[in-house]
């Protein structure tokens, strides 16, 4: 039987755990459930309403996608669920955008009070995943650091746009202050990018994110 692992470290050094650590725990699969959850509760849903939204957001947008890269990986299509070979990674990203673009009606029916503004979220997760899928074809983009810089910038421009701060307020952005620079640090010293892909995902997600948003207000989908 062939046995599965999620990833691992290319090392036992210290430095290499730690960096490992950092990419299992903020990735994109991970912070876009946090954001769900966090712009339901502004929106004024309830904790039901809130939970039902989290939970869906778990299945779609990390087990689903996780379950496929491990099937990917058991079946020798890519080294690690991280699909570093770029020649190797357009085809689980267009997937992954598949995944998302049938998770916007499924969010838009679990949310109520949230309605606009999950509706609003999951169209702005599926469009970039596509987006990126698409860039991937030319050019290897940092997914981790532009989920992890994206998440800043959500946190930002929904405060601009509701006129109040995300559950969690300013330690949100000085959290995200901190982990940016660490999961960028984390991506190079494991050697799944390079400075440039990284910088590449940051400020794809900063502007990106930030764009995105204010249309989607300006055509009443999001606060």
């Amino acid at each position: 039987m062939t046995t599965v692992h999620l990833s691992h470290p290319e090392s036992n050094k210290p430095e290499s755990l730690a960096a490992w650590l950092i990419a299992m725990l903020f990735n994109p699969l991970t912070l876009p459930p946090v954001l769900y959850a966090l712009l339901a509760f502004q929106a004024g849903a309830d904790s039901v309403e809130i939970t039902h939204i989290a939970i869906t957001a778990i299945v779609l947008h990390l087990v689903l996608p996780l379950s496929y890269l491990l099937v990917l990986k058991k079946a020798g299509r890519i080294q690690s669920i991280e699909a570093r070979d770029r020649s190797k990674r357009s085809g689980p990203l267009l997937v992954g955008a598949l995944y998302l673009i049938a998770a916007i009606p499924i969010m838009w029916y679990q949310a109520q009070a949230s309605e606009t503004v999950v509706t609003g979220f999951a169209i702005v997760t599926a469009a970039n995943a596509l987006i990126i899928a698409l860039i991937t074809r030319r050019f290897k983009i940092s997914m981790h650091v532009a989920s992890t810089s994206g998440f800043l910038a959500v946190v930002i421009t929904s405060a601009q746009l509701s006129g109040a701060m995300l559950w969690g307020g300013w330690t949100l952005v000085a959290g995200s202050l901190l982990l940016i620079p660490a999961v960028i640090w984390a991506r190079i010293r494991n050697d799944a990018h390079s400075k440039k892909e990284v910088y590449a995902g940051l400020i794809y997600g900063l502007v990106a994110l930030h764009l995105e948003l204010v249309g989607l207000q300006a055509l009443g989908m999001f606060f």
